[in-house]
């Protein structure tokens, strides 16, 4: 018999693998319409980043194709917003990466991998093909281990608990997403430093280009910093030989005090302390359980806190461009249709004029894609009720923070510290 925990896992990777697979075709021919004038443009203006030539010119290709989006108005609005949700994706990849049912090596904790990856390929054809369907069937026992854990895994020591993330890495991962990534898309999407054709524009979006290994370099630097600053003597882990030596050591120093005292009182302390010490060892799986509660809702609440920052960012890039469209008198919807639907405003457009458009179509076929896998990742996790809410989302605050507040939702459940309840039982 087919056992439903495989079988609905593989189902999903194969639904988004296959979605992936067909928006192939529609964002390749988007790119098709750009491509003749960004290949013109870095063959007759080549510009030198590394002084490497195949980099070089691979670079010129990439920051004109986001020039080219920047300079149509639409272009610039939707980019303003899937920045935003690729923000959120980012954060999704690396703290999933990031949490105890991984090791240190396996695939998805590259994050360095996937952001790259993302920018060379887009992050809808990464996402639907590779990211979520590997996330998916690796992660699928993660939350059933936590409730109760194989043979493999050991049930006083926390960081074989799947779900769990240290917090020091959650705190990291959010600094180095606001710092590495956040400030570059700034730069990048606005004209606070630099004009959009000024050669330091380019930069910007070069350095951008670059973005995931600057934030992997600093999260893991920042981990081993915050580590220390955010240590809990109550959930520090519980050793078996540190436990022997304390009673050890206390039932010494009791001894010593009953041969220096002849009184009554010593010795019913002595016989007190020592039966409580037996009870303690009697009673080390409720110390464990309780302390491994207390650093599982630490866990889940610098995860929550991440995404609840991410979303509050995302809505207010949201609503700041749609307040812009409705300031300059532009019909969203209209516009939308036409870049969806590669309708061109005129026929009497410029080369550069049709290169920025198709820019704004890639990018709104980007937007849409991404955010139609990770509305699916809703249903396939928690349900039809909780993935028409996501919809309701998209429109209501934005993609980026609909998707960030699931994110949170979904932390409650599978970061739940009664989940830890039957660890116990596997224990005893």
């Amino acid at each position: 018999m087919i056992n439903k925990e495989h079988l609905l896992p593989l189902c999903f990777a194969l639904s988004s693998a296959t979605f992936g697979y067909f928006a192939i075709p529609m964002i390749q021919s988007g790119l098709d319409m750009v491509d003749p004038n960004v290949q013109t443009t870095c063959q007759f203006s080549p510009v030198t980043f590394t002084h490497v030539d195949a980099v070089d010119r691979f670079l010129c290709i990439v920051v004109a194709f986001f020039q080219r989006a920047m300079d149509d108005y639409i272009g610039l609005k939707v980019t303003h917003v899937l920045l935003g949700l690729f923000g959120t994706v980012q954060a999704i990849m690396a703290v999933e990466g990031s949490r105890n049912g991984y090791s240190k090596y396996h695939i998805m904790t590259w994050f360095m991998f996937w952001g790259m990856l993302a920018n060379v390929l887009t992050i809808a054809l990464v996402s639907s093909l590779l990211w979520m369907p590997l996330f998916v069937l690796t992660s699928r026992s993660f939350v059933s281990r936590t409730k109760q854990p194989t043979n493999a895994d050991s049930s006083i020591d926390d960081n074989s608990v799947p779900v769990m993330v240290s917090p020091a890495r959650s705190t990291a991962i959010l600094v180095s997403l606001l710092a590495g990534y956040g400030l570059p898309s700034l730069l990048m999407t606005t004209e606070l430093v630099a004009d959009f054709d000024s050669s330091l524009a380019l930069q910007f979006i070069t350095v951008w280009q670059f973005a995931p290994i600057l934030v992997q370099l600093l999260y893991t630097g920042l981990t081993w910093i915050f580590t220390p600053l955010l240590k809990d003597d109550r959930v520090m882990p519980l050793i078996e030989e540190d436990t022997t030596t304390t009673t050890t050591l206390t039932q010494t120093t009791l001894t010593e005090t009953t041969e220096v005292s002849s009184s009554s009182s010593t010795t019913t302390t002595k016989r007190v302390d020592v039966i409580m010490t037996e009870d303690d060892e009697n009673n080390d799986g409720d110390v464990n359980q309780q302390r491994q509660r207390i650093r599982m809702a630490q866990s889940k609440a610098s995860v929550e806190q991440l995404y609840l920052i991410l979303a509050v960012t995302n809505l207010l890039i949201y609503y700041g461009s749609l307040a812009l469209i409705k300031m300059d008198g532009v019909h969203l919807k209209d516009s939308l249709i036409m870049v969806l639907t590669k309708t061109l405003p005129s026929a009497n457009l410029t080369p550069v004029e049709v290169a920025q458009f198709f820019s704004g179509h890639v990018l709104l076929l980007d937007l849409l894609v991404v955010t139609t896998v990770f509305s699916m990742w809703s249903l396939y996790e928690d349900g039809v009720l909780v993935f028409l809410c996501v919809l309701l989302g998209l429109i209501v605050i934005g993609p980026g923070s609909s998707l960030s507040i699931y994110c949170l939702y979904r932390e409650q459940r599978i970061q739940k510290p009664e989940n830890l309840k039957l660890r116990i039982k596997k224990s005893n």
